[in-house]
């Protein structure tokens, strides 16, 4: 979930807050290894993209896609 300067960008630090204070770290550390919505995540905040609407309408629709969008709300 960090940028290119390895920080956490502004707009996943509740995502991260949220996957820090889950009740067992077991479930969120599978999730951030295993789902295909935190491969998507990771390479959209390496390439240093601001995360919009507008950047996931210029990706392909995919189950995916609809994921982050309805995370990001």
């Amino acid at each position: 979930m960090a940028g290119p300067d390895g920080t956490i960008t502004s707009q996943l630090e509740p995502l991260a807050a949220a996957l820090a204070d889950a009740p067992s770290p077991f479930p969120a550390i599978q999730w951030l290894k295993e789902s295909p919505n935190t491969k998507l995540l990771a390479r959209l905040a390496s390439e240093g993209h601001e995360l919009s609407h507008e950047l996931l309408d210029e990706l392909p629709p995919s189950r995916n896609q609809r994921y982050i969008r309805q995370l990001l709300l």
